[in-house]
């Protein structure tokens, strides 16, 4: 018996855990095709039908965490796309983001790419995260 589990985990690692993704890194991957096209094609509507879509607790997280880590890198196209915000989603969009901020470690980023910014939507991002880091 122990050398069918033998064999059978090393098949399963040789052919099938490079592949194997759970949900969020599923979030994760297509948060990242989808932000890769936003930056050729600068199709917010897309972009933004995938961040409110509903992805489950988790991987919508992770949609956010990783829209964050893109928007650090990107300042200039994340501010692009929050001209586009819909107003009806801004309210969601600056609690989900800002949570994303602070609960991947990303706070540094955000301050040294937006932090000198007096834009509304900065504005009401940088409220937030301080009543996060109050808490």
């Amino acid at each position: 018996m122990k050398k069918v589990i033998f064999i059978f985990s090393s098949l399963l690692l040789f052919f099938g855990c490079s592949e194997a993704v759970d949900s969020i890194g599923e979030a994760n991957i297509k948060t990242q095709n989808v932000f890769r096209a936003y930056e050729t094609s600068g199709d917010a509507d897309a972009a933004y039908a995938w961040l409110f879509a509903r992805h489950g607790e988790a991987p919508g997280h992770q949609v956010f965490i990783t829209l964050v880590e893109w928007s650090t890198k990107h300042p200039d196209k994340f501010k692009a796309l929050l001209e586009k915000l819909p107003q009806e989603h801004r309210t969601s969009f600056v609690v989900r983001y800002a949570f994303a901020v602070t609960d991947s470690g990303q706070d540094n980023d955000y301050k040294d790419a937006f932090g000198g910014l007096t834009d509304r939507i900065f504005t009401e991002i940088s409220l937030k995260l301080k009543l996060i880091g109050k808490k």
